[in-house]
């Protein structure tokens, strides 16, 4: 794979896990979703890459 693909297949996986950690923080079932670790990684993956942070608008985490 290129950087570039990389890059956008992580990308996905954080939109993933970013959506799954806005459930988990809905449900009743803990305080700890486990999805902020994930999101961790894809950023430290991403930062690697040399991947830029996108920018953020007003939906934005």
């Amino acid at each position: 794979m290129t950087t570039e693909e990389k890059i956008a297949k992580l990308r996905e996986i954080e939109s993933e896990a970013r959506g799954m950690q806005r459930a988990a923080s809905e449900s009743p079932m803990g305080d700890d979703d486990g999805w902020q670790d994930e999101l961790r990684q894809v950023r430290i993956a991403l930062d690697k890459l040399g991947a830029e942070e996108p920018k953020k608008g007003a939906a934005s985490l």
